[in-house]
This record gives C-alpha cells, structure tokens and sequence, in this order.
C-alpha cells in the first residue's frame, strides 16, 4: 500500500511539474545562426519577478525554442532586436506556442499558432495596446476634454474599444478566460502608464498647458480618479509586463512626492538625492524600480552597488542576476572610454583611432568629419527600439554611402557597458563610425536639439557639410523612403 501511495505521489509531482512547462517556439526570417532571442521575464517560477533580458533562446536553422517554467498566467515579453520586433505574450502554465516572423518591406508580420493564438495575433495588431500607439490617442484627446470627468470618460472609452476584439474572441471561445482576465490587468496598466506621461506632458509644461482647456488641478484630478481605478502598487499588477509596471510605480511615487496623490515616504537609504521620488513607493516597490534600472542601465547608472543592494534587500530573488552584472561591470573593460572606432563589414572588426571625451557633439562632427554631412544615430545597449532598427541598417547604409553621407553611430550608454556596447557593434554588424560618448554627453544634446525634458532614444540626428545640425529629429530607418526624402531635401542632394 505504501509503494502505491509513493507511486501515486511521484506521479502527481510529475505532473504538476509538467504542468508548469511552457513551450514557445518560433521560425524567424533572415536570422543568423547563434543568435540570441532574449526574453524578459521571472527570475523564477512566479510572474512577479520581473527581470529585462533574463534569459534568452539561441537561433538555430531560423529557429529557437525555448521552455520554461512558471505558475498561473501572467505576461513577459520578447525583446526586438534587428530581426525579430518586439512581442508581447499572454501565457498560462502548459501553454504551447508557435510564432512565425517575416518582414515585409517596413514592417515585421508575426503569425501565431498553438495556445490563445487569436488572442496574440490580435494582441500583436491592436491599434492600441502599445504606448506608441496609445499615446497619440489620449494625447490628442486630452485638449478636447473640457473637465477631467470627461477625460476620464473618453480615456476609458478608448479602452473599451481597445478590449472589444478580446470580448468577441472570449464568446468564441478562441481565447481562455485566463488569457482574457491577464489581458485586462496588462491593458489597465499601459492605459494607467500613458495617461500619467500625456498627463505630466501637458501640467508639467507651461507652453503645453497652454494648448488645451483643462487647469493643472483639473490634469492632477485625472490623476487621481485613475489612481483610485488602477493603483499602480497593487499586487494584481504583478502578472502585468514588468518594464511598464516599474514605470506607473515610479510615476505614482512622483505623483505622491509632488502632492498630487496621498502616501508617505519610506526612505531605507536607497536612493541619492535626485532619486528622492523613489522614496515614496512601497519598500518592496522600490527593490523592483532598482532592479529594473540595474538591469536596463548598470549599477553606476542606478547609482547603487551590488553590496548595498544586498543589505537592503537581503533575500532578494535577484541577487544571483545582480551579482552577474557587478561582476561583468567590476572586470576590467578591454576598450577604453570614450571610444571612437570604424566597424568595417570586409574585417569584420571595429578598428579604433581615438579616445578622446567630446561634451559637445557639434564639435566632434566638426573635428571627425570636416566638410561631410553625417547621419548621427543616438542609441544605448539597453534600449530594444533600436535595435529594432537595426534590421533597417542595410537599405539605410546603401542611400547613405550612394550619396557620400557618413553614418555615425553615437551610444550614451552608462559607461560600465562599455563591453556590451562592443559587442552589440559586433553581433548587429553595425558597418560605420562609432563613439561611445556614454551618457555624460545627454545634457550637450538636449541643448543642441532645444528639448526642456530627456532625450529619448532612438533619436536620429543629420549635420550638413558645414557641421551644423539640419535635423534634429530625423525619421527612422525603419520609414525607408521618408527618411531618405528628408535626408535629400535637407542637404539639397
């Protein structure tokens, strides 16, 4: 009788660990053999644990496959890179996915098969559910609004459209309820993330509060009504897309810092003085907004050390990633600073000619480059958009060289990824001029393109022959003919 217990035992835990199991395979177009797909996702087996670029899948034949184990149903996502876009996925304990990728002129098209394959095509092609779509949406409605109950109304409006497809998908029983009720909590939260940025956008600015009719109290009001819908440090966002859920933490602590929202500050000697607003979230909020930044950025931009890390979060479920990336930042680095280099596709190797710190970007276009007009491409190894466009290097580089204009690749990188830097160049074959100017030179170019807030990356920027700026916010690669036409009429070629 014992044995049939032991024997029915072992099979329950076999089960249930089979059970765990997600499979996600895909075939991708044009990638190369030992290329990485990355995956953001758990550390572990609970969704909650959240980590950029935890693990990857290497491509084989234009394939990967990759399993995992988690629990429940929750969200993680595929990181772009130049030849594969950014993919979101729903997923449940046991799910089987498929995905195929190609790209057709411009754009990237994914086909799903297997678990909720409806749901993640619809998911993918959603005219809404990205920030990058949303935000011209609430953004051009926020000015027609005339009191911040009706913004609320038609922001939820918006929403209600942007579920509808997943409505319908649930009645048909093409989608588990498990799928659809993850969703919901993942669009509550992009919803709740663009609201507090076209928010901030219009209060925060004198010139755009200018160009709508609602008063800074009434944009904090909306503020507030989202935040007693959607409490960006409950615990059901937890399953949610870990990079946008780090995001609405910070955005609530700010918000309750600057005295739009109630809180209390929970100051256990984490953060530096300009980090201060991070004070105002939940302590176990704050081991999330460090570990996001860590991962993204280094701990030099984190402004945190491994060591202390650890003392204040001792039981973390991320100190064995952490300790990688203090590791990797500690060795020391074969490239120096402020490298200036040219990756040739013939060698197949960067050679570097200087390393010599620029503040001022105009200067060094003037110095490097006298009398040609460059194409500068502003980007860091952390950042997943631009690597996406990347894929688009090859139709770019081909105008670029057949009307005489050098391509500069500049990276604003914290300065400890210096050697991811390197290797980015290395495994996106990034043929051109590249200076790693690190991010010390952000301020110099904030100035030089007029921005009052953060440069965000991508940016794409052309100096005609004379070193001067022509466009300070170019279109990207990715637009093909429209970027060219640009290039073309501001250089008269």
């Amino acid at each position: 009788m014992k044995n049939i217990f032991l024997i029915a035992s072992l099979l329950l835990v076999t089960l249930k660990g089979y059970s765990q199991k997600i499979e996600i395979e895909g075939n991708i177009e044009g990638a190369k053999d030992s290329a990485k797909v990355w995956f953001n996702k758990s550390v572990d087996t609970n969704f909650s644990n959240y980590f950029f670029n935890c693990e990857f899948a290497t491509v084989k034949n234009s394939s990967f496959k990759k399993v995992m184990n988690l629990n429940g149903s929750g969200v993680i996502m595929i990181n772009g890179s130049n030849f594969n876009p950014k993919i979101k996925l729903v997923i449940s304990s046991g799910d089987k996915i498929k995905l195929d990728v190609k790209k057709a002129e411009n754009n990237f098209i994914v086909k799903f098969q297997g678990s909720n394959a409806s749901g993640l095509e619809e998911l993918y092609n959603s005219p809404y559910l990205t920030r990058k779509k949303l935000t011209p949406l609430i953004g051009d409605l926020i000015p027609k609004t005339k009191t911040a109950e009706e913004a609320v109304t038609e922001i939820e409006k918006i929403k209600t459209k942007a579920l509808a497809p997943f409505s319908s998908l649930l009645k048909e029983k093409k989608i588990t309820t498990a799928f659809y009720n993850t969703l919901k909590l993942d669009v509550d939260l992009v919803f709740l993330e663009t609201t507090y940025d076209i928010i901030g956008f219009y209060a925060n600015n004198p010139e755009n509060l200018k160009k709508q009719q609602l008063t800074a109290e009434q944009l904090n009001n909306v503020i507030v009504a989202f935040d007693k819908k959607y409490d960006a440090f409950d615990d059901k966002f937890s399953i949610c897309e870990g990079v946008s859920r780090v995001s609405t933490i910070e955005k609530k602590a700010t918000a309750i810092k600057n005295g739009i929202l109630p809180g209390k500050k929970y100051d256990i000697g984490l953060w530096n003085a300009d980090q201060e607003q991070n004070n105002y979230a939940p302590v176990k909020n704050q081991e999330l907004i460090m570990t996001g930044t860590i991962a993204m950025a280094g701990f030099e931009e984190a402004k945190c050390t491994f060591e202390k890390f650890k003392e204040k979060f001792p039981k973390s479920a991320y100190l064995k990633k952490l300790k990688g990336i203090s590791d990797d930042e500690k060795a020391n680095p074969n490239v120096p600073l402020y490298s200036f280099g040219k990756y040739s596709n013939d060698s197949k190797k960067i050679l570097y000619t200087a390393s010599n710190q620029y503040e001022d970007l105009t200067q060094m276009i003037k110095e490097k480059f006298n009398g040609k007009p460059v194409f500068v491409d502003l980007w860091a190894s952390y950042c997943a958009p631009c690597k996406v466009e990347f894929g688009y290097s090859s139709g770019l580089h081909k105008f670029l060289d057949n009307n005489n204009v050098e391509i500069l690749y500049v990276s604003v990188d914290n300065a400890s990824q210096i050697k991811k830097w390197e290797k980015d160049i290395y495994g996106y074959e990034l043929k051109g001029n590249h200076y790693f100017a690190s991010s010390t030179i952000l301020s110099n170019i904030r100035k030089l393109v007029n921005e009052k807030d953060d440069v965000y990356i991508p940016r794409y920027l052309l100096f005609n022959t004379k070193g001067e700026l022509v466009l300070k916010n170019a279109k990207k690669p990715s637009e093909g003919e429209k970027l060219y036409s640009e290039i073309r009429e501001s250089l008269n070629l």
